[in-house]
C-alpha cells in the first residue's frame, strides 16, 4: 500500500510489532507527541512521554492505552533537561527510538542564557538528550557560536 498525506499513523504502522521496544517521545501532551504516543502504544512500545509538567505527562500518558511512563522536561530550563535524562538512564532500559516532537513559538523570548527559548528548545536541548559524541558536540558549539554572533 502507498501512503500520501491523507494516512494515517494507524495506517504507516499496521503490522508493525513494537513489543519490547522502548521510545522516549517529548510534548506528548498535545498534538503529534500525543498522537505518536497513541499509535506507538497501540503497536506494543513502551513509551516514555515527556512533557513541560508531570501532571500534564500523566494526563497525557492516562488518555492512551499500553504501557507508558509520564516525565516532566521542561526543554527551555537546562536542569529540567538533565533531571529528565537521569531518570530515564536510571530506568536502565535501552532506548530504541528517541522522537524529538516538542517545540515552543516564541522566537524572541530569552531564558537562563543568552540564548533565544525558541532555538534552545527546538535545535540544542534534544541534543543534550542524545549521547555527545564529537561531532555531535562540535555540531552544537558551531551552532551556538553562530547564534551569539
Amino acid at each position: 500500500m502507498g501512503f500520501n498525506r491523507k494516512s494515517t499513523a494507524e495506517q504507516v504502522t499496521e503490522g508493525l510489532d513494537l513489543t519490547g521496544k522502548t521510545i522516549v517521545i517529548t510534548g506528548v501532551n498535545s498534538g503529534l507527541g500525543l498522537e505518536s504516543m497513541r499509535v506507538l502504544c497501540l503497536r506494543g512500545a513502551h513509551v516514555i512521554g515527556l512533557a513541560r509538567t508531570l501532571e500534564k505527562a500523566r494526563q497525557a500518558c492516562d488518555s492512551v492505552a499500553g504501557k507508558t511512563t509520564p516525565l516532566a522536561c521542561e526543554l527551555s530550563e537546562l536542569a529540567s533537561v538533565k533531571a529528565a535524562g537521569e531518570s530515564i538512564r536510571t530506568m536502565a532500559m535501552p532506548i530504541d527510538v528517541l522522537i524529538t516532537n516538542a517545540g515552543i513559538m516564541a522566537p524572541n523570548q530569552q531564558v537562563s542564557v543568552a540564548i533565544p527559548c525558541c532555538f534552545r528548545v527546538r535545535c540544542l536541548q534534544n541534543l543534550r538528550n542524545c549521547e555527545e559524541t564529537e561531532a555531535q558536540m562540535h555540531y552544537c558549539k558551531v551552532l551556538i557560536a553562530w547564534f551569539l554572533k
